[in-house]
Order: C-alpha cells, then sequence, then structure tokens
C-alpha cells in the first residue's frame, strides 16, 4: 500500500513514519515533531517508500486521528459490544488483537494505558505523542493487514462508553505515556475509571517505600555492584529533571550492560528517589522502555557490514555480549584502542549470568570471529590476591578502524 493510498483510507492529512522492515518505531529523530507539510517533499516521500514499515503519527498532527490498541481479544470484543458504531471503523492488526482507529471530535486525553479490574494490561490508547504501524511487517514476521476495511468513524471521546462485563476496561489516567508539550489543551479531568482508586501517595509513604527499596537493592549484590558503579557517582536526583536524566542514562547504560540490566538499573534510580519526583512510576517505566528502544535501533545503524555479518543469527545474551565488548574497545583506556580486558565475572554481571555462562559466551563470540583471546586472565588466589581479567582484541574494529563510528 503507497502512501497515497494509506492516506486515502484514512482519510485525513495524517502524518506517516518510515519504519524498517519488523521494526515497530521510526528512526528518525523526533519524529513527534514530524508534521504533515514534511511528509510532502520529495525526499521524505522517497523515504516512506523506500521502507517496509510505516507509522502514523496520532492525535492532533493527524487532525485528530487515534487508534485504541487491544492485546486481549475478550476485551475488544466487550469494547465494541459496548460501542456497536466501532465495528464498522478500520481495524488493524498483526500477531494478535487489534488496533480500532478513530477520529476525535472535542477534547481528549493523551496516551495512556488500558488496564482491567485486575490492573493488568490489555491495550492502550493512543493519542498525542504515539503512533501506530498501519503496514509492514510485525517484529514476528506476521504481516500488518486491515481486518475491517473502512474509514475511520468520527466519534466524541467522553461517549465513548469503557465499562464492561468483565474484564472491563479503564483508561488508567495514572500512567501517562506522551512525550508532547501539551501544557496548552484542556485535559479531560474525570474519566469513567469503574471507581478506581486514587494512585496518590503521600511523602512520608514515598520516603518509605524508597527505604524498601533500598534494602531490596542491597540484598540483590550483582545489581547493587552495577548501580554503585555506573549510577551512584554519575546521576544526582532533581525534581523537574527526571526525564532529561532518564534518557541520559539510558543511553549510558545501554553501552556497557544488558537490556534487562538497563530497565532494572533505571527503575531502581526511580524507586530509590521516588520521594523527589511528582511523575508515576509506570511513565518512568514506559519512558524508558521507550528510549532503549530508539537507542538499540540507532546503534544498529551504527554497525558496519562485517559486524552485522558476526552478530547475525547470535541469540540475545551473545549479542549483548557482543555489544559490550565493542564499546569496550572502541575507547581508549588501559588497553590500545582495539582491545580491551574483561573478566567472565565482569561480563555476567553486565548481562546477569553466572561466570561460567559468560566463560562459554567469551567462548562462542572468539568462535565467531567476534574477539580474540590476547593475554589469559588470572583467578583471585585463597590468599586474597587479586586475580587479572583476560585481554581480547576486538577483531571488527582490528581490522575496519578507520569504518567504526561510536
Amino acid at each position: 500500500m503507497s502512501p497515497s493510498n494509506i492516506l486515502n483510507a484514512l482519510g485525513v492529512n495524517a502524518v506517516l513514519l518510515p519504519i524498517k522492515k519488523g521494526k515497530k518505531y521510526p528512526e528518525i529523530k523526533n519524529w513527534q515533531k514530524t508534521t504533515f507539510e514534511q511528509t510532502q517533499s520529495p525526499a521524505y516521500q522517497k523515504q516512506l517508500e523506500a521502507c517496509t514499515n510505516t507509522g502514523v503519527l496520532l492525535g492532533r498532527p493527524s487532525q485528530h486521528l487515534c487508534s485504541i490498541d487491544f492485546d486481549d481479544e475478550q476485551a475488544l470484543e466487550n469494547f465494541l459490544a459496548n460501542n456497536p458504531p466501532l465495528t464498522e471503523t478500520l481495524r488493524t492488526g498483526a500477531r494478535r488483537g487489534a488496533n480500532l482507529w478513530i477520529i476525535v471530535e472535542g477534547e481528549y486525553p493523551h496516551s495512556h494505558k488500558l488496564k482491567n479490574q485486575l490492573g493488568e494490561i490489555i491495550g492502550e490508547w493512543r493519542a498525542n505523542g504515539n503512533q501506530t504501524v498501519i503496514r509492514g511487517i510485525h517484529p514476528e514476521g506476521v504481516n500488518y493487514k486491515r481486518t475491517v476495511e473502512a474509514m475511520p468513524a468520527k466519534v466524541i471521546f467522553s461517549e465513548l462508553q469503557w465499562d464492561s462485563p468483565p474484564p472491563s476496561c479503564y483508561i488508567d489516567d495514572t500512567d501517562d505515556t506522551d512525550d508532547t508539550d501539551d501544557t496548552d489543551d484542556t485535559e479531560i479531568q474525570i474519566i469513567q475509571t469503574n471507581n478506581k482508586k486514587s494512585g496518590v501517595k503521600s511523602l512520608a509513604d514515598k520516603i518509605a517505600l524508597a527505604e524498601t527499596a533500598r534494602l531490596s537493592l542491597e540484598n540483590n549484590r550483582d545489581l547493587f555492584n552495577l548501580y554503585t558503579v555506573y549510577i551512584n557517582h554519575r546521576f544526582t536526583p532533581k525534581q523537574g529533571e527526571r526525564n532529561g536524566q532518564l534518557v541520559a542514562m539510558v543511553t549510558f547504560l545501554f553501552r556497557a550492560v544488558s537490556k534487562e540490566a538497563v530497565m532494572s538499573l533505571t527503575m531502581a534510580f526511580y524507586d530509590l528517589n521516588q520521594d523527589i519526583y511528582t511523575d508515576s512510576r509506570s511513565q518512568h517505566q514506559s519512558e524508558a522502555e521507550s528510549h532503549l528502544e530508539a537507542v538499540a535501533v540507532t546503534w544498529e545503524a551504527e554497525l558496519t557490514t562485517e559486524e552485522r555479518k558476526l552478530i547475525k543469527g547470535l541469540p540475545q545474551k551473545q549479542t549483548e555480549a557482543f555489544r559490550i565488548c565493542r564499546d569496550l574497545a572502541a575507547h581508549e583506556g588501559s588497553s590500545p584502542r582495539g582491545s580491551f580486558f574483561l573478566s567472565c565475572r565482569g561480563l555476567g554481571q553486565r548481562i546477569q549470568l553466572k561466570d561460567s555462562q559468560a566463560n562459554r559466551i567469551f567462548g562462542q563470540l572468539e568462535a565467531a570471529g567476534c574477539i580474540k583471546t590476547m593475554t589469559k586472565g588470572t583467578q583471585h588466589s585463597k590468599q586474597g590476591g587479586t586475580g587479572k581479567a583476560t585481554t581480547y582484541k576486538y577483531l571488527p574494529i582490528t581490522n575496519q578502524a578507520d569504518r567504526i563510528t561510536i
């Protein structure tokens, strides 16, 4: 489906976003601020045509086109039973669930999670600051398709019926995932929430929770060590700077530890300092996940052809180990550029594996031609003597030092 055909199907001047095959997010910077006029340039249209996947920027930039994403089939059926006109609105889907596309007249909230009575996430209300893929291939290899061929229905948000037979569906208004600055908008303050209790905590509660989080972190030895090395002396919590620090933190940590550890550390930072922040934990987590995905896309774009060949087919943990080795080798330090030293314990902590598993991954990367052992390390002695980490040469950077950019 060409860009012009997509616009015809949507019925509005929607902002289309180029997305690579099998991806769910755009790689272009500041995509949330893209305007329809910018998308009409020949260069941008060529970029759209070149990409297998196409996303749609939602909310105000696309004439108030929004989507309701359901991951839970039963919740979708209940919602449609309470909103019969939406059975005939444009509907798209891929691996599971569906997106209902609508054009909202009047006020509507920013992007939020949809939850049932048990607090389980069953979908998402997507509007300002969010996007939905309408064409292409899902990361799991399934094609996105239009399951209901129709124009997006025009609705008034306040008239949508969210309460339904179990599992009921409501918008979680403490879980804002919008990234845009829309302070000029008049927010809908009261949404049907099925008598959901307020999530506001007192300062005393936050202080107590932060202390509990501190004790929990100290009991997790590996995570505590990573937090001490990478967070303690680099980031100081300040009210009003949480998002900026989060962006810097995720960007920095991605070079040093596994994705799982990135999320564990960034969430630990929030938990330890929740008495200082006013934003919700769920908002912090959503923003961390979103930026982590964007940083991963940027990293993949940096790889040389040789590096892409080397990691093709590598499992997740091996790829993360490769990423860490690549970063260590790319910087001058106690080892010359192109080489690095790292122990099995050090790698194991970074990617959250046992020392023996980390040692095996080193062997796998060496067999794959990613690294080469230069100087074998030594173990700690029983008398307390300090061991030495093994020194490795990173082969791609050694062979293509002039091509790598980090």
